[in-house]
């Protein structure tokens, strides 16, 4: 699950995670840094959030996660 997580996470932060951040940083015409900079009010936030989920499922095994495997 972590590493699903982390991807998807990590890939809105970045101007190459994701296809349609390829496309928002090309019409904006921003660079790495600056599609970095511009968006990180939104996925800052959404970043913390989804890693604040992770460790919550995992602490109070939530349907399921954090079990341990056989």
């Amino acid at each position: 699950m972590h590493g699903a997580v982390g991807t998807a996470l990590g890939g809105v932060t970045t101007l190459v995670g994701e296809p349609q951040n390829l496309l928002i940083a090309e019409k904006a015409g921003w660079n790495f840094i600056e599609f970095f900079l511009s968006m990180a009010p939104v996925t800052m936030p959404v970043f913390v959030c989804g890693l604040i989920t992770c460790l919550l499922l995992e602490k109070f095994k939530v349907f399921g996660y954090g079990t341990e495997l056989p």
